[in-house]
């Protein structure tokens, strides 16, 4: 373990994780974590033991997935956080954002 500079210690094997939600929950579509072990962590927010966040998206039926992790602990959860840009970290935003726009078929407008 060792010291960071936020006072908390992080262990070796801490993560850093990025939860897309299926669909907006007030203004977000992301929550940033970290954990040392996620498995467990996964199971408290399911469970709606874990983020305040979370909790709400779940009470809602809106549901979620972990799209992206990075090894580290809460000094690199602040980092991403300060960046305040969830949707370019995101595999699945941005996968959206790249999509082919469809073609008109038959004289149709493309929607």
């Amino acid at each position: 373990m060792r010291r960071t500079c936020t006072g908390i210690e992080a262990a070796a094997g801490s993560q850093v994780y990025l939860i897309h939600l299926e669909r907006p929950y007030k203004h977000a579509r992301h929550y940033l974590g970290w954990t040392r072990n996620l498995t467990r962590r996964l199971a408290q927010h399911r469970a709606g033991t874990g983020a305040r966040l979370l909790r709400a998206v779940n009470r809602c039926g809106i549901g979620w997935e972990v799209v992206r992790l990075w090894p580290g602990g809460p000094e690199i959860e602040r980092q991403l956080k300060v960046l305040k840009n969830s949707p370019r970290l995101c595999p699945v935003c941005m996968r959206a954002c790249f999509a082919p726009v469809p073609e008109a078929k038959n004289g149709e407008e493309a929607v």
